[in-house]
């Protein structure tokens, strides 16, 4: 930093001392070395991402964990982690027409263990996307490059498919669809919007079928969870394939069934549907 701070005294000197014809050019290299320390110092507070605390917060069950995340990168946030066990619960969309019941309303009346707010939907509260509920097809497969994935749930399996990707041949019991995605192959998706903050809700997709959700208390560009979420030791539970987003914002929600009664960060408008998790049998 002292070095950096002479070079620039230096050529602040050395504007003073020359001619007027000159002055254009020094005053141009002082303008884009500083733009360099500029730079330079922010890549500095930029930090990487690195887990601070984790905890478990739903307790009582054994099929399935809630781990709640604090992180750091610049700024202190925290995630909750929803990791039901495959071997032991079963993942199905719920629908929820023209948006009646709050998502722990719904998750009450349904017995569901855990879960999170699901797709998009339009202002009337028609769903945007493929919808299939226990094997019933609520909306149609559409082609927008914002969906760009599905969530599919076919023999009691979980899969996140890029809409090329997908057959409706294979019937599945259960399909979502969502996007962008932001990881793939294990590494995060190149030009994510990195402007636009907002809470965000994310299924996540692993190995061995195993699979989690997630959402953000505080606020995150799709760029910044994606490099979070890819980040060694972050999700240290899962081995993170791949990474749809699902819908966010006002619409981030979060159940999860406790011993003494429930962890709730509830949306702050009604949603079209929800991924619920329920008891295998």
């Amino acid at each position: 930093m002292f070095g950096l701070r002479c070079i620039l005294d230096a050529l602040a000197r050395e504007s003073h001392n020359t001619s007027p014809k000159s002055l254009l050019g020094a005053q141009g290299w002082f303008m884009r070395l500083s733009l360099l320390v500029g730079l330079l110092l922010f890549s500095a507070i930029v930090r990487p991402w690195e887990l601070r605390q984790e905890r478990d917060i739903a307790t009582g069950s054994t099929a399935y964990r809630v781990v709640e995340k604090t992180v750091s990168g610049g700024r202190d946030t925290r995630l909750r982690i929803l990791l039901p066990d495959p071997a032991q619960t079963r993942l199905v969309v719920l629908d929820n027409p023209e948006n009646k019941r709050y998502l722990g309303e719904l998750f009450r009346a349904r017995d569901c263990l855990a879960g999170v707010n699901g797709g998009y939907f339009h202002p009337d509260t028609r769903p945007l996307g493929l919808v299939v509920s226990e094997g019933h097809t609520l909306h149609p497969l559409v082609r927008a490059r914002l969906l760009s994935g599905v969530l599919v749930v076919t023999s009691g399996q979980l899969a996140l498919l890029r809409v090329q990707e997908f057959s409706a041949s294979a019937s599945p019991s259960q399909a979502l669809q969502s996007g962008p995605f932001l990881i793939d192959r294990r590494e995060p998706v190149s030009g994510l919007n990195d402007t636009k903050r907002a809470r965000r809700t994310v299924v996540l997709s692993g190995s061995a079928s195993r699979y989690g959700m997630v959402v953000t208390e505080s606020l995150f560009t799709l760029a910044e969870l994606a490099t979070l979420l890819a980040t060694p030791g972050i999700v240290h539970e899962l081995d993170i394939s791949r990474a749809l987003n699902l819908d966010g914002g006002s619409s981030s929600a979060f159940w999860a069934r406790t011993a003494d009664g429930a962890v709730y960060l509830p949306e702050a408008k009604r949603v079209r549907n929800f991924l619920c998790v329920l008891p295998a049998h």
